[in-house]
């Protein structure tokens, strides 16, 4: 069965953009832009629907009508509870823990621990504070160095929840000689200001950097305001300041990216790298920036760094895959797909890709098992219906092929969908519907090529022919 010497050669839509996205996202664009070359060895016209290659997709379970178990407490009367101000404190597991570690991951500087318990507030930092939310909602007077049993006491207990929440042991009563461990053990968790590797090594205090995050604040709204040029500044200003942040080498390189400048941002981020040589977050995004310019092999290599420092990084291993699948090598793109399913087993995209895998590599079976799953789970998204039905198409399951042709163009309506509707059509020997959805295609034929377009009015009139029409 010889159905490829008719069928319309694919047309490739360049789905990624050259605007550098943000690090967790910017694999997407790599992801979809590998898939673009699916279907080119089966020779069916396909467009690729990019649906927000800037997020990463959660699927939740959704039924036409929910049911909501509402769950609540009696008895829990304010003078009982420890988190409303009971002195015995019989319910410590009420009390509330607080952390933020967004200012040590972006900036540098110290995370911040705090706990709530009763009427206070205590928060762990280098220059810790401590409130009186009853007198002082509003947090304006640190009572720290007036209410030093109090803080000591709370410290303590931030202390013993932080080491309960990691073990399976409640590390009270220790011993003096168990100190320096409880420590050590968070600091491996990443609490550096409770123990500092050594003198003068803790992080500054968020406290003493508000101008900075001031300066960081305007540089954002610059972006936001699409105002790049003064972003770029900003953000140099910035990285004078904070010269060890990986963020600011990724805030700068982006605000070059959003101008074209791409060499310049490849530069910054080789800056950065050479100053953090075993930041993911840096080669990750050098390797994304590789990418939307051309240098596929550049970036392949950048990706097998950061799976050398992580090797379940899904981004790189969604960039890997898609460069291999791109350039042919399929078993080995094949690979890469499966370790990211692997960690992200609902990702779409991630599946929609290694069906596509599956299906250029004449292994429409398989392939077609995986489009049915996301047809279950994504039961508007026509291109599911379109793929499916491609596959079927070559496996000769022509009337399988054409329901679920119908359903795509059904849920969207494209040319591709009516030029391969006709196809199946005349493959099936229903030529009369096969010069139903010709006669569609070319009548919404703009901004096709016109190798499609010549192609579709050859099988029309060739078509027709037979039927006995006349010709248009």
């Amino acid at each position: 069965m010889n159905n490829k010497k008719k069928l319309k050669p694919l047309t490739e839509k360049k789905a990624a953009s050259r605007e550098v996205q943000s690090p967790e996202s910017g694999a997407r664009s790599a992801l979809i832009w590998g898939v673009a070359g699916t279907f080119a060895a089966l020779g069916l016209l396909v467009y690729f629907v990019v649906i927000d290659p800037g997020r990463r997709q959660v699927r939740f379970p959704v039924a036409p009508t929910c049911n909501v178990l509402l769950i609540t407490l009696d008895t829990t009367r304010a003078d009982h509870l420890g988190c409303y101000g009971y002195p015995p404190a019989k319910t410590p597991h009420l009390d509330g823990l607080v952390e933020t570690f967004y200012p040590r991951e972006n900036f540098g500087w110290s995370e911040l621990v705090g706990l709530i318990s009763g009427t206070w507030k205590f928060i762990h930092a280098p220059r810790p504070e401590l409130y009186d939310l009853k007198n002082d909602p509003e947090e304006r007077k640190n009572m720290y160095n007036f209410s030093a049993n109090k803080a000591g006491e709370l410290a303590e207990k931030l202390e013993r929840e932080l080491l309960r929440l990691s073990s399976d042991r409640e590390a009270s009563g220790e011993p003096a000689t168990a100190r320096t461990k409880d420590l050590e053990k968070l600091r491996s968790l990443g609490y550096l200001n409770f123990a500092p590797a050594k003198p003068g090594s803790a992080f500054p205090d968020p406290k003493e950097k508000i101008d900075l995050l001031r300066l960081i604040q305007q540089a954002q709204a610059y972006e936001l305001e699409e105002r790049y040029p003064e972003a770029e500044r900003f953000y140099r200003r910035i990285l004078e300041d904070i010269p060890d942040s990986p963020a600011g080498y990724i805030n700068l390189a982006i605000a070059q990216a959003r101008q074209n400048k791409f060499d310049q941002a490849i530069e910054t981020l080789g800056q950065g790298i050479a100053r953090i040589p075993d930041s993911e977050i840096l080669l990750v995004r050098l390797g994304h920036t590789y990418l939307v310019t051309g240098k596929s092999q550049e970036a392949l290599e950048t990706m097998d760094k950061v799976l050398a420092l992580n090797p379940q990084n899904v981004d790189a291993l969604t960039v890997c895959a898609g460069i291999l699948d791109a350039t042919g090598r399929k078993d080995a793109a094949r690979s890469y797909y499966e370790r990211a399913l692997a960690i992200e087993p609902e990702s779409r995209h991630l599946r929609m890709s290694y069906a596509g895998n599956l299906a250029s590599s004449g292994k429409l079976r398989e392939a077609i098992k995986i489009y049915e799953t996301l047809i279950g789970d994504f039961p508007e998204e026509q291109a599911f219906y379109q793929y499916t039905g491609i596959a079927c198409f070559y496996l000769g399951e022509f009337d399988r092929a054409i329901s679920l042709l119908q359903q795509a163009v059904a849920k969207g309506p494209t040319p591709v969908g009516y030029f391969n509707l006709a196809m199946a059509y005349e493959k099936s020997g229903n030529l009369q519907q096969a010069v139903k959805y010709f006669k569609l295609y070319l009548e919404n034929s703009r901004g096709e090529s016109e190798v499609s377009v010549r192609k579709a009015k050859a099988e029309l009139e060739n078509l027709e022919k037979k039927l006995g029409h006349s010709l248009f």
